[in-house]
């Protein structure tokens, strides 16, 4: 059983990220939880008063209606759909609700109901922050059969623990990896024992490797993403080493909001 935790906020853009989810994993097999957030900012409020200023009954009534969208959408005919309405930010309800819940993926969309704001600015966040797989849709993403997934490689191989919601995509659509390899210098190149420690965890995924020059980590893989024809990014969050820069604050926003292309984070264990 694999479990998705599909923040929104009542947009029409969450839906989209909704609906290419579902249509990316299918309903065989997964628990969806639909998520709501209300958050009032103002510290002088205790719990209590911040439910009898409204805020709380407005997220109950929207996700009612939420609820009964996502279950007359044609891709979520016959899922198991659980709702969760949770007070406080976004980035720290979703990493203790995919602790408590054991989760497998959390995925979301890059902007929100006036098209900019709560969901960009929190998409981003999730990009730099989340503990735990991340799929972030953008707003003009094409549902579409996935075919192609490049995976972003900083030549330090990958674990299979890392990578599962990666094989269990490619496994459920088929599609095919694109290990990018990231040069800083003409002369580097992926050695063979890191090849062989990939395909052990591959399996029997079709993969092949892709190189690139490039000081710019952000650009080259949206750059080879074009170039391969990818339907999805994929990155590896490591807390040290030659991808960091892609998760300083400017550079995942400008990855996550700039593309069109759906970024699935996965976390390092």
């Amino acid at each position: 059983m694999i479990h998705v935790l599909l923040p929104t906020d009542y947009s029409d853009n969450a839906f989209h990220a909704n609906l290419y989810t579902a249509g990316l994993l299918g309903v065989k097999g997964v628990l969806y939880t639909l998520v709501h957030t209300w958050y009032d900012p103002d510290p002088s409020l205790g719990t209590w008063a911040r439910t009898g200023t409204g805020l709380h009954q407005v997220a109950v009534d929207g996700m009612q209606e939420w609820e009964k969208r996502i279950r007359g959408a044609e891709v979520f005919a016959g899922a198991m759909v659980r709702t969760e309405i949770l007070h406080g930010p976004l980035t720290g309800v979703m990493d203790a609700l995919a602790e408590d819940r054991h989760a497998d993926l959390i995925a979301m969309g890059t902007l929100g109901r006036t098209g900019t704001g709560w969901m960009g600015s929190n998409a981003a966040a999730m990009v730099k922050n989340c503990r735990f797989p991340l799929l972030v849709v953008p707003s003009h993403a094409v549902s579409r059969t996935v075919r192609r997934i490049l995976l972003a490689d900083d030549r330090q191989g990958m674990k299979a623990t890392d990578v599962r919601m990666l094989l269990e995509i490619a496994t459920h659509t088929g599609a095919e990896l694109v290990l990018g390899h990231m040069r800083r210098d003409d002369w580097e190149e992926l050695g063979p024992e890191v090849k062989k420690a990939n395909a052990a965890v591959l399996g029997a995924i079709p993969h092949r490797y892709v190189s690139a020059l490039g000081k710019d980590i952000a650009e080259t893989v949206e750059m080879l993403a074009g170039q391969e024809d990818a339907d999805m990014i994929a990155v590896l969050h490591r807390n040290v080493g030659f991808f960091e820069s892609l998760f300083r604050s400017s550079t995942s926003k400008s990855l996550v909001l700039n593309s069109t292309t759906p970024l699935l984070v996965l976390q390092e264990g």
